[in-house]
């Protein structure tokens, strides 16, 4: 799933769109972008875009546009017993402090 605005350097986000769904059709892509119009909607659509946000995105569209696109795991429960210890890799030791 590819996730972009339309405001972008150089390539458009319309332009991209068409280019991603030339190349591989299947892929989905998600416009995020503060372009809200009607005429833009129209435009990500025709572009080949098959979800699009507005900026401030609301969480439950995010959510269900993730849900349309990505299959997502099943969230499991932790198995009950002693959790494993954490740590940081290349965490300063604090031991000698």
């Amino acid at each position: 799933c590819v996730f972009m605005d339309v405001l972008m350097p150089g390539v458009d986000g319309f332009e991209a769109c068409r280019r991603i769904k030339a190349r591989r059709g299947a892929l989905p892509v998600v416009m995020l972008t503060s372009k809200s119009s009607p005429f833009d909607r129209v435009r990500g659509k025709i572009a080949g875009c098959d979800t699009y946000l507005t900026k401030p995105v609301d969480i439950v569209q995010l959510r269900d546009a993730l849900g349309r696109h990505i299959a997502l795991p099943p969230v499991r429960e932790p198995a009950p017993g002693p959790r494993p210890a954490r740590f940081t890799l290349n965490a300063p030791s604090t031991a000698n402090h």
